[in-house]
């Protein structure tokens, strides 16, 4: 499986809520989810999955979400988009 990469800045008093604690478990779970994906699946290994934002650093709140960003090579990027593009077509 993808390992997710947290993209983290230390909170404040160095210690994660558990709102925070929740939310990463989510994220995994999600990531889960992305890699059987019937479109992304097909890349995943040549893909990079970072978690940034609030949940990245700490600092959740009761209205926190999750940040995902992607990367891959651009060639990448264009097949996946390019499936997306002939799935709505089909």
């Amino acid at each position: 499986m993808q390992k997710l990469y947290i993209m983290q800045r230390k909170a404040k008093n160095n210690i994660m809520n558990a709102i925070t604690n929740h939310l990463i478990e989510t994220a995994e779970n999600h990531l889960a989810e992305f890699s059987n994906h019937n479109i992304l699946s097909k890349y995943w290994g040549e893909l990079s999955v970072i978690l940034k934002g609030s949940t990245a650093r700490g600092n959740t709140d009761q209205y926190s979400d999750l940040d995902f960003v992607l990367f891959c090579r651009e060639t990448v990027k264009q097949q996946i988009v390019f499936d997306y593009k002939k799935r709505r077509v089909d």
